[in-house]
């Protein structure tokens, strides 16, 4: 009986000792497989790559799709960066050049990053008069491809018209493409106010030399972090930068609203379509 537990402790043991490595590989890779990875990259590189400048960097494991990745990139070209992906086998699996570098993916990746922190930099700032509760900066660019199909804006940075490596204007971009987000809680919840905040905005901007094109602007009464707003809101969507000046605000802010609210209902109307 002894000997029948004690062959059933080892087997057990085996099995979790299994499951554990099983687990690790899982989540971690294993030194064989990351070895062939390098090996096939470390090949592939200098058939396709040797020359170029770019450098070939080890390889990492991603748990998320369970592939190896080679990275490389180009000392002179700050928009030239890419991965190789590799199986657990050692076997290429894709080569990310055209994804990322000839798309410009790569190029408006960085772009609006540059676009998102200087933005962030004005929110931020102590001359900023309000204290947005969401406030963030985007760029809006399409693919040529994505034009036919979907209903881009006229004024969108064309993607693949982007040539590699330019040090752009970010305010430049920000005045061709460039879209604000803004949550704004105020004890005064009105047209009029809302008027008075998009003046303030657009003035902090104009100060730090940051343009955009439209802003989302939405002022709200304060409430509590992580619960649902439940009282009357003005809201300004895709309002134009050209729009914000005095004369007659309340009444674009009054209109822009108006059909703010018009979009939700029929967004309301729409999915309750798709539940029936």
């Amino acid at each position: 009986m002894k000997k029948f537990f004690k062959t059933v402790a080892i087997v057990l043991a085996i099995i979790l000792i299994a499951f554990a490595v099983l687990l690790a590989n899982a989540f971690f890779g294993n030194p064989i497989s990351k070895a062939l990875a390098q090996n096939t990259a470390q090949k592939y590189f200098q058939q396709t790559y040797s020359n170029t400048d770019y450098e070939l960097g080890n390889v990492t494991y991603s748990f998320k799709d369970g592939f190896y990745y080679a990275p490389i990139s180009s000392p002179s070209s700050i928009d030239t960066c890419f991965s190789l992906a590799i199986d657990s086998f050692g076997r290429l699996q894709h080569d990310y050049f055209a994804d990322y570098v000839t798309t410009g993916r790569n190029t408006i990746s960085r772009l609006e990053a540059d676009y998102r922190r200087a933005v962030e930099a004005v929110f931020q700032s102590e001359s900023f008069p309000y204290e947005a509760h969401i406030a963030f900066g985007e760029l809006v660019y399409a693919f040529e491809a994505d034009k036919a199909e979907h209903d881009i804006a006229d004024y969108a940075i064309i993607v693949d018209e982007l040539p590699l490596d330019v040090q752009y204007d970010v305010n430049a971009l920000g005045t061709q493409a460039g879209k604000l987000t803004v949550y704004i809680w105020d004890d005064t919840v009105s047209a009029a106010h809302l008027a008075e905040i998009l003046l303030d905005i657009r003035a902090s901007f104009d100060g730090a030399g940051i343009g955009f094109r439209t802003i989302n602007c939405v002022l709200e009464y304060p409430r509590e972090e992580n619960t649902l707003y439940e009282g009357d809101r003005f809201e300004v969507m895709d309002f134009a930068y050209s729009d914000i000046y005095e004369e007659g605000l309340v009444e674009r802010v009054e209109e822009s609203n108006a059909a703010a609210n018009r979009y939700y209902q029929e967004q309301d109307g729409l999915k309750h379509q798709e539940k029936i």
